[in-house]
């Protein structure tokens, strides 16, 4: 069920062929109730609008993981500062609601993460890399700028509660008066 339901949000050969092996473990006389389960929940990853080129970045990305081979990219970090990168790949995240890769960056010698729709003209380099350990861990740990975010309280209009439950979640919300929202 965990396979089917996000075939579409990770492109590629092995979870198509896992995919098939799975059915195929399944008597015949079973495939409509198996159908049935496996598509009573779906995860999608991808946006409702056009998200540029982020299911052919996944794909590259996975591509470099397999081959063990390093990439090279262009970044716009937070504060839209742009940099050339060099990176060994070590794992795909999804993480809240958006693609990161983490992996090893040369330029600045040190683990990093990095989003995926602030990555441009991604390719996979011809050089190999030899594996380092991985701190998954460090990488782990939330990672909060709480010296750099600044509190706001934001008058909204009802037609965007939605994106803002969505994002903050519901106890964000104090009602104003005239039927206006805080966020």
């Amino acid at each position: 069920m965990g396979l089917s339901s996000i075939k579409n949000n990770l492109p590629g050969e092995q979870t198509m062929a896992a995919l098939a092996k799975v059915k195929g473990m399944i008597p015949k006389e079973h495939h409509k109730e198996w159908e049935y389960r496996a598509n009573q929940m779906k995860i999608d990853a991808l946006p409702w609008f056009n998200a540029g080129n982020l299911f052919y970045t996944v794909e590259l990305i996975q591509d470099a993981l397999d081959q063990q081979r390093l990439l090279t990219f262009q970044y716009r970090d937070i504060r839209d500062k742009k940099s050339s990168r060099e990176v060994e790949p070590y794992r795909l995240l999804w993480k809240g609601e958006a693609w990161y890769l983490q992996g090893y960056c040369l330029s600045r010698r040190d683990f990093r993460t990095f989003k995926l729709l602030r990555m441009s003209d991604l390719l996979i380099s011809d050089q190999r890399f030899e594996i380092r350990d991985f701190p998954i861990e460090r990488l782990d740990e939330i990672q909060t700028r709480e010296n750099s975010l600044t509190r706001v309280k934001l008058r909204i209009q009802e037609g965007v509660r939605d994106l803002v439950i969505t994002r903050f979640g519901e106890d964000c919300l104090t009602p104003g008066r005239s039927g206006s929202l805080y966020s």
